[in-house]
């Protein structure tokens, strides 16, 4: 069954808005590309996008319901490391949120970061993309859409939805291809090679242009836009010049731009053949509302010697029957990035980075759990009530207006032991839920716990974690201590491996993890004294849950330990045992009985 969507893409001076029908083929149902009439650096820019956004769902009729969004590269910091390989994804997630903290530029905690390993995992050092936005821009973003009725399911960014889209419709190209996205504020390259992607964002798009002429005849930057749209061509030696006046100096004005961009083109190719040791590309293919500009796919292939032409981005897209293919093709400019966006709904794009703020994802998933709770509930009492009803009318048939007193008093008491019955279910439903709902909310405590302790290992520098492991032992008991008779604490037992075999047969009650025991290596000519290495441990104990922000561990550690190491060692172990503020249970009985 085809699942309809609704694909937004926020570019600096248009928004577009497609909606799509998604099953085995995704199909454009139709489209709205609305500009936003805005001038670079209104500080106003969130009202023209809401205005321009209900004027497009009014054009193709858009109702409430879900959506992807693209934001643009420009607002995003993008990094690309290398870490070792690994196909462990929790050591994975674990190593890049503390490079995240490290190469990002702003607290972990005031951004919506993601990252995307590129190529194939596990094969020698693994290639990897960081993105991170800060998190009110998003948050104001995602707001506004909610309040108007649409639930935002990604948060893309405008670049990435582009490959998704040329890896759907390019299937199989060979060699290096350049997708160029020009447009208002910045111009993207997107290098696509053997699976593989590099972007780089500049400065030098159609704004630019509209700025020069500007300057140029003395215009407001509207009506020097307007004059760009209608008269504008990127002039050529072996070209007739325009008669216009006004068409000359904004030809002479574009090529001027175009001739920079040539320049950023060239620095980009050199920076990816040299960090990424990719190869120059043998084709470019232009997106984005600049590109539009007459004579700009001649002046790029005579100065790059490669062949230009425009992205075709519905090689594998089917129209819908309410639009016209010439319409859509000669549109096909603004509709790169929602294609790409639609795709995220088949679940079978390569990058799927998603911008969302873990407290929206958070809210989205505990809605969908009351949903079905409440569906469920529901469902009994509507089947509660048709059989009350069935009964009811059927009594009646039987026994007519003939029915005596004691006749109806009968009634009532099977109605009365039908309601009770029914009660029994209930009881036993909400039963179940108690007994699932504390495993649901401790289900993502170890990635928190992790986050935690991850977050205090830069405070100091040349020391780093290479395992934290779990230590077992009988829960504690909540007991009344007697005056002069302090409780008796249950002594924890290391168990190999992780829950350690069946921990709780023979072993004294229910168990669980009371400790964590953290070990790593410091930088002997960095960290030189135990003492720092003190700080380190310090710092550990102060660790916070990062969802809850109350403290993981006990202020006092166990068994901190550092042996000297030999006198021509680069680096020194150390180890300590963290006490959890909270044990964790360990559940080895199935949560909900089965009969």
């Amino acid at each position: 069954m085809a699942k309809d969507v609704l694909a937004l893409n926020i570019g600096s001076s248009t928004l577009t808005l497609a909606s799509f029908s998604v099953d085995k083929n995704v199909t454009l149902e139709d489209y709205a590309t609305v500009p936003l009439n805005v001038e670079p650096g209104d500080d106003n820019r969130s009202a023209y996008v809401l205005t321009a956004l209900e004027e497009a769902r009014d054009q193709i009729g858009a109702g409430n319901g879900p959506i992807h969004i693209a934001v643009p590269s420009k607002n995003v910091l993008a990094r690309y490391i290398k870490l070792p390989a690994v196909t462990d994804k929790k050591k994975m997630d674990a190593m890049v949120r503390f490079e995240a903290s490290e190469i990002i530029p702003f607290p972990i905690d005031e951004v919506v970061w993601d990252y995307q390993t590129l190529g194939e995992k596990g094969i020698d050092d693994d290639e990897t993309l960081i993105l991170a936005i800060k998190q009110d821009q998003i948050k104001d973003l995602t707001d506004d859409l909610s309040a108007n009725g649409l639930d935002t399911l990604t948060v893309d960014v405008a670049p990435l939805a582009l490959f998704n889209n040329f890896n759907h419709n390019y299937a199989g190209m060979d060699g290096c291809t350049l997708v160029l996205d020009i447009g208002a504020a910045s111009t993207d390259l997107i290098f696509i090679e053997d699976g593989k992607f590099f972007t780089r964002s500049v400065g030098v798009a159609g704004n630019v242009i509209s700025q020069q002429i500007a300057r140029e005849l003395d215009l407001d930057f509207m009506t020097a836009e307007a004059l760009k749209q209608e008269k504008a061509y990127v002039s050529m030696p072996d070209y007739e010049e325009s008669e216009d006046p006004e068409a000359k100096i904004a030809s002479k004005c574009s090529r001027s731009v175009m001739t920079k961009l040539h320049g950023e083109i060239n620095r980009a190719i050199n920076l990816y053949k040299g960090q990424q040791s990719g190869s120059a590309p043998e084709r470019i293919l232009l997106t984005g509302g600049s590109s539009l500009l007459p004579q700009l796919d001649e002046f790029l292939s005579g100065k790059l010697g490669v062949e230009v032409e425009h992205l075709h981005t519905f090689a594998e897209i089917e129209i819908g029957n309410g639009l016209d293919e010439d319409d859509v093709v000669g549109d096909a400019v603004h509709l790169g990035e929602v294609i790409g966006l639609a795709l995220r709904q088949t679940g079978k794009t390569p990058v799927n980075i998603n911008l969302m703020p873990q407290e929206l994802i958070e809210t989205r998933e505990g809605k969908k759990r009351q949903g079905w709770f409440i569906g469920a509930l529901a469902l009994l009492l509507a089947a509660l009530a048709l059989w009350t009803l069935f009964s009811k009318v059927a009594g009646d048939k039987r026994t007519g207006f003939a029915k005596t007193l004691d006749g109806e008093v009968n009634q009532r008491n099977v109605y009365n032991k039908s309601i009770k019955a029914k009660l029994a279910e209930l009881e036993e439903i909400n039963k179940r839920i108690e007994a699932i709902t504390p495993a649901n909310d401790r289900r993502d405590l170890w990635v928190r716990l992790l986050a935690g302790v991850s977050s205090e290992v830069p405070k100091t520098k040349g020391a780093w974690l290479h395992e934290i492991s779990p230590i077992t032992g009988p829960m504690p008991e909540k007991v009344v201590e007697t005056e002069g008779e302090p409780a008796a604490a249950a002594a924890p037992t290391g168990l190999p491996g992780f829950p350690g075999g069946f921990p709780g047969a023979n072993m004294g009650g229910p168990q669980g993890v009371l400790k964590v025991r953290v070990t790593g290596l410091a930088y002997t000519d960095i960290v030189q004294e135990t003492r720092d290495l003190s700080t380190l441990i310090g710092n550990l104990v102060k660790a916070k849950d990062p969802k809850t922000g109350v403290l993981l561990f006990e202020p006092k550690p166990e068994n901190a330990r550092s042996p000297n190491p030999p006198r021509d060692s680069a680096t020194r172990s150390f180890a300590v045992d963290l006490v959890l503020a909270n044990p964790i249970p360990i559940e080895t009985a199935p949560l909900v009985p089965t009969n």
